[in-house]
Parts: structure tokens; C-alpha cells; sequence
């Protein structure tokens, strides 16, 4: 199991494989990585396993190429390479500000940014899969039957709608995941992180997040999506004939992330079950946390 423990073990033999000393190794974070801050202003970055090693390689190469492209972006460091450490990727970076969370307005500044970008010619980026490791998660979870097949009839569901519509075939660059978790500060602007996400697809698919923030879950207030909406350029993603779908592709992939925390706790456990009722009828009025 993939947990911070272990991510910190493999954190640290990887460090000192690089030739880096941690000074006090801290858990900075854990999601699909473990990320944690070496002092001396690195960051380490640990995969969950092998199937992470191509994505490791071409984040360093997004990262280089939006830099020389003006697009502000969390940096490796110079000269630094991919450490596989027991099969789990690892990579090392120039420690960026995350104690204030990035506004929706810098989230939605710093889109206009990238989806302006031209797709590289030095390295092909993948398109968006807008299911990636969704059945994977579902299947594997520690959950009912029930709720697993629920989710998977959802999934289906969704990927027919979605293979029905033109989204797929728009080749823009894109970031794929921009919470404001995937935004971070240097000399006070905001700067894009978490770059393994990053690849082809359409510009609506990052809007869909805020978009799902305000009109779905409500952890974002209408004056705040519209400010977002204003800095991205004025494009309303709400007001798409495509956003029901995206919304909803959105809430499931958030839901099958939290079915691997679903076990944790009654408290998860509620949660999760909350989660599937409102994707299986979707009238359900949200009440989903945060985490």
C-alpha cells in the first residue's frame, strides 16, 4: 500500500541517490504522489508505481518547454533526472509557495495562459482521456458490490455520451487537473504545478472544474466563478451545451479518487455513499466535502 511512510522511505534513499542530504524530510502532501520538502528549497515527487515512469519523464519535459513558452510553472531541478527507486518514479523540484492557495482569478489567468500555448514539437504529449483510471479505482477499491457496479454503470454511461460529442477530437493544450492545489505562488504570481496532467484535449475540459465548483457542489460562490470567468477572458463554460456531460465526468472522477479513502473511516464511508446516491440519480442535491 502506498502510504506516506512508505512514499517518505523511498523519498529518502532516492534523495541520496541524487546526492542530496534532506534536512528534516516533511510531508508536504498526499494524493496521487507523495510530496514532501527536503529543505535547501527542494521538493521530491514520488509515484505510486512503474506505470508512472513515461509520465515522470514527460512532466520534467512539459515543465521546460511552458518555462521557455512564458507560461509560469513549477521548475525541476537543473540537470535533474528521474530516480527510480523499487519501481516508484521519482523526481526533484525548485520549492515553490503553497501556504496561501491559489484565487480562481489567478487559476483562471494563468488557463488563458496555457490553452494559448502551441503543442510542442520537441515531444508528443498524450490526449486527454477524460476516464483515466477511473474503472481501474472503482474495481479495486474496498467497497460494495453495489456501489462498485453503480459506479461502473455511471462510467459507462458517461464514456458513451462522451464518445457521442466532438470533445475528443480538440487538440489544444490543456492542464487537465487545475484545482487550486495544482496552483502555487512564486514572486507573487501564480504558477501552475503538478504537470503530469498535462496534454491535448479541449479547453473546456479545465474550465469544467470551476465550473462544477459553482454550479454543482457549491464550494464556489457565484461573484467568485464569475471573477474566474472574467480573468480566463469572459468564456462561460456553465453555458455549454457539453457541460452537463463534463460535470458530470468531473464528479465521477472525483468520486472514484474518494473510494480508495472510503474505507478509512465511517466518516469516509458516509461520504462516499452520498457520493454514488447523487452520480446514480443526479436531481440529488450536493453535500460533499472539500477533501
Amino acid at each position: 500500500m502506498f502510504t506516506a511512510t512508505v512514499a517518505q522511505t523511498l523519498a529518502l534513499r532516492a534523495s541520496r541517490e541524487m546526492g542530496l542530504e534532506p534536512a528534516g524530510l516533511t510531508l508536504i502532501r498526499m494524493g496521487e504522489h507523495g510530496m514532501f520538502r527536503l529543505g535547501g528549497g527542494v521538493v521530491a515527487r514520488v509515484a505510486r508505481g512503474p506505470a508512472w515512469q513515461d509520465t515522470a519523464e514527460r512532466e520534467i519535459a512539459v515543465a521546460r518547454y511552458l518555462h521557455n513558452q512564458g507560461v509560469p510553472c513549477g521548475l525541476p531541478l537543473p540537470g535533474a533526472a528521474v530516480v527510480n527507486i523499487e519501481g516508484h518514479p521519482v523526481t526533484f523540484w525548485q520549492e515553490l509557495d503553497v501556504s496561501r492557495r491559489a484565487t480562481f482569478p489567478e487559476i483562471g489567468a494563468v488557463l488563458a495562459a496555457l490553452h494559448e500555448v502551441p503543442l510542442p514539437a520537441g515531444f508528443t504529449l498524450p490526449a486527454l482521456d477524460a476516464f483515466e483510471r477511473v474503472s481501474e479505482r472503482i474495481r479495486t477499491a474496498r467497497i460494495g458490490d453495489g456501489e462498485r457496479q453503480t459506479l461502473l454503470d455511471v462510467a459507462a454511461e458517461l464514456e458513451t455520451e462522451w464518445a457521442e460529442t466532438d470533445l475528443g477530437s480538440q487538440r489544444r493544450l490543456i492542464h487537465g487537473d487545475p484545482h487550486s492545489g495544482n496552483v502555487a505562488h512564486a514572486a507573487s504570481q501564480p504558477v501552475l504545478i503538478d504537470l503530469e496532467t498535462v496534454c491535448v484535449g479541449p479547453p473546456e475540459w479545465d474550465l469544467a472544474l470551476p465550473g462544477t465548483y459553482t454550479a454543482s457542489l457549491k464550494w464556489l460562490k457565484p461573484g467568485e466563478y464569475q471573477d474566474f470567468v472574467d480573468a480566463y477572458g469572459g468564456s462561460d463554460v456553465t453555458a455549454s451545451p457539453h457541460f452537463r456531460l463534463l460535470r458530470r465526468i468531473r464528479e465521477l472522477r472525483m468520486t472514484s479518487w474518494y473510494a480508495q479513502l472510503a474505507s478509512e473511516s465511517a466518516e469516509a464511508a458516509v461520504q462516499f455513499r452520498h457520493r454514488v446516491a447523487c452520480l446514480a440519480d443526479d436531481a440529488l442535491p450536493r453535500s460533499w466535502s472539500r477533501r
